[in-house]
C-alpha cells in the first residue's frame, strides 16, 4: 500500500482503487498550504463543508488534522461521508 508523505500535504485526502491507489487528491482550505505540497497527486482548495466531488467517488476517504478546523463538524463529516463509497 502506497503510503503519502504528510509533512506539508493536504488534510484531507480521498482515493480511487486505494490498495492500488490510481487516483488520489488533496484537499485543503489553505491555498498556501497546497502550494507547499510537493508530491505527485493533484490537490485543490476547498473547505470540507462544502466538497466539490459527486456522491460515492472514492474508495476511501482519510481526514488527518482535519475535523477539529471544521466550521461545522456535522456537516464535514456528513460530506465526507457523502463522498465516500463505504469507508472513511
Amino acid at each position: 500500500m502506497y503510503i503519502e508523505k504528510f509533512e506539508k500535504a493536504p488534510c484531507i485526502w480521498v482515493y480511487k482503487d486505494y490498495f492500488d491507489v490510481k487516483e488520489a487528491t488533496g484537499v485543503d482550505p489553505s491555498e498556501k498550504l497546497i502550494e507547499q505540497y510537493v508530491g505527485k497527486h493533484k490537490t485543490i482548495v476547498c473547505r470540507a463543508e462544502n466538497l466539490p466531488f459527486e456522491d460515492d467517488s472514492f474508495d476511501v476517504v482519510i481526514s488527518l488534522t482535519a475535523i477539529q478546523n471544521f466550521d461545522d463538524v456535522y456537516k464535514g463529516l456528513s460530506e465526507i461521508k457523502r463522498v465516500g463509497k463505504s469507508r472513511f
